[in-house]
């Protein structure tokens, strides 16, 4: 019902401004009803289209990925505009689900330390967990996010510096879109501080 109002709404918008505007340049300005409501429907609906037009062409290109390459570690990786990092989806055995990698690197891709990074993670992410999801729980209850019954890792993020990478978790009962994101950076197999980012 909201999506119909809105539409609604919006062709009203269309249609009634121009009208409206075309009428204040003929009170204001003595320009005549057949020139002044056709030039403002150019004006603000062909200005409208254009602006929507071009909104969604950049909406596109920034989903279109500039490069792409085969990375025997990390399978299909893809690079979109604006972006310094590698992209891909991939199965992570130690939470037995899929989760979004990204490997910060230039246009040759990932180098051989970070797909060696990225295998001792899946390696050791099991004896790591316990820690990092008391850091969770502890952020979590700051920001006033009580009783989470787990919590579901959504994201690995591997930087360029040396031994440096970041996780990103969600709540187990919020989808993407609610509560907060918690990134946890990790240095060295030594953990840093909690983000929660809303």
């Amino acid at each position: 019902m909201s999506a119909d109002r809105d539409s609604w709404n919006l062709w009203f918008a269309a249609i009634a401004l121009p009208l409206v505007i075309g009428g204040g340049l003929h009170q204001v300005f003595g320009v005549p009803g057949w020139i002044g409501v056709p030039l403002a429907f150019l004006v603000i609906d062909g200005g409208g289209w254009w602006l929507y037009r071009r909104w969604e062409q950049a909406i596109e290109r920034d989903n279109t990925p500039v490069a792409e390459l085969e990375d025997p570690v990390f399978g299909r990786l893809e690079r979109y505009p604006g972006k310094n990092q590698w992209e891909n989806y991939l199965s992570f055995p130690p939470v037995a689900d899929e989760i979004s990698v990204s490997v910060h690197a230039d246009e040759a891709g990932p180098n051989e330390n970070q797909r060696q990074l990225y295998r001792q993670i899946v390696d050791r992410y099991s004896e790591l967990f316990p820690e990092i999801e008391a850091k969770l729980r502890e952020c979590a209850e700051f920001v006033g996010e009580t009783d989470v019954r787990s919590f579901n890792l959504t994201s690995i993020d591997i930087e360029s510096a040396p031994g440096a990478w970041t996780l990103a978790y969600h709540r187990s009962d919020n989808d993407d879109c609610c509560g907060f994101t918690y990134f946890v950076d990790v240095k060295d197999w030594h953990l840093g501080e909690v983000c929660p980012v809303h």
